[in-house]
């Protein structure tokens, strides 16, 4: 179940990097209490390990220009699990 949410959430981070304009930004926050007061199904979509948003940043933007330069659709790298 995890590698499906992992995937589902990195294809929502790298559809950002499609976008004609506009801004996001990733921000760090403690989140604990709000994921402990989850009640299932909710809960089961919370990954234990968050992911890096170094790795989403740097993978986003691989995949934008391999499409750009007409390479196709992104190459799967080891996912980056990092604390957020």
């Amino acid at each position: 179940m995890e590698k499906v949410i992992v995937r589902e959430v990195e294809d929502v981070v790298f559809s950002f990097f499609h976008w004609p304009e506009g801004a996001f930004s990733f921000e760090l926050m403690e989140v604990e209490t709000e994921i402990n007061t989850l009640k299932n199904p909710w809960r089961q979509f919370v990954l234990d390990q968050g992911l890096s948003p170094q790795y989403l940043a740097m993978e986003g933007t691989a995949c934008r220009t391999s499409v750009t330069h007409g390479h196709g659709a992104r190459g799967r790298a080891a996912p980056g699990r990092g604390g957020v």
